[in-house]
């Protein structure tokens, strides 16, 4: 820990002094290239989770239907706060689906193809969508595509699209956005965004082409369900200056498991310091 925190200590003097340290000159640490930094010292509670990552299943799936277990991280999540609250536990609080139309859903659907086609062919069809169609699609990639089912403009499933059906469709997806993907079931969920349509749903049923519901991102950041997000669910354009809509708080906050790990290093180094 003394060689986490020798540079700051160091800079916080010049500070002291009057002095104008130069601008770059304190150390950014790694995780993975400075690994031992982390967990041989206090700051091993902010990396104990590299053994047990979370997958979004495990994160969201119980909330998809009522068949499904609690999973040990959400019983985590809502058994880590119990002393500080005497709320009721609500998941389907702030859980109401948004309605997203036939295209946005079409689309949806084909970033849920996307993660299973080999990631070339992946990649040729996004470069089709974000280019309009200047950049081609093989044959081979389309018969690829044409093994699963797909959603068509008015909502319809097509269960064996042929070439001609794909092309159809695809060419009315066309998309400027770079960002949007879907959740993959058994994987970490990506950082957390404030713009909902970014992600969208993994399960493949039918209707579940959509966007995450407040607190399936709530989930994923590790709020308990006792939290209750209030506000607008999203807003736009310039009300964004006077409106903070629950899908900006959940995108903006600290995870409340980040904010329980910060707060142990803390407190291991106040321990320290007292000689305990």
């Amino acid at each position: 820990i003394v060689d986490l925190l020798k540079p700051s200590v160091e800079f916080y003097a010049k500070i002291k002094k009057g002095e104008d340290p130069e601008y770059g000159c304190l150390p950014c640490y790694e995780v993975e290239k400075d690994s031992s930094l982390f967990t041989d010292s206090v700051l091993s509670s902010l990396v104990s989770y590299r053994s047990n990552l979370v997958s979004v299943k495990d994160a969201i799936d119980d909330l998809r239907s009522d068949n499904v277990i609690d999973s040990e991280y959400v019983n985590r999540i809502n058994s880590c706060y119990v002393k500080y609250h005497d709320h009721q536990l609500n998941k389907h609080g702030n859980h109401v689906p948004r309605m997203n139309k036939n295209k946005v859903r079409a689309r949806f659907r084909l970033y849920q193809i996307l993660n299973k086609m080999p990631r070339v062919q992946a990649k040729s069809i996004l470069n089709y969508l974000q280019t309009e169609g200047v950049s081609k699609i093989e044959p081979a990639v389309l018969s690829e595509l044409s093994r699963y089912w797909v959603l068509d403009l008015t909502g319809r499933k097509l269960s064996a699209p042929s070439n001609a059906d794909l092309m159809i469709i695809l060419m009315q997806l066309y998309t400027k956005k770079r960002t949007q993907r879907a959740l993959i079931a058994n994987e970490p969920a990506p950082a957390a965004l404030s713009i909902p349509d970014d992600a969208c749903h993994y399960h493949e049923s039918v209707g579940m082409q959509r966007t995450l519901t407040v607190r399936e991102m709530a989930r994923i950041q590790s709020f308990p369900d006792w939290y209750e997000f209030r506000s607008k669910v999203t807003t736009g354009g310039q009300m964004r200056k006077f409106e903070v809509p629950q899908y900006t708080q959940i995108g903006n906050a600290v995870p409340p498991l980040l904010g329980v790990a910060l707060g142990n290093v803390c407190r291991e180094l106040i321990e320290i310091a007292a000689g305990k």
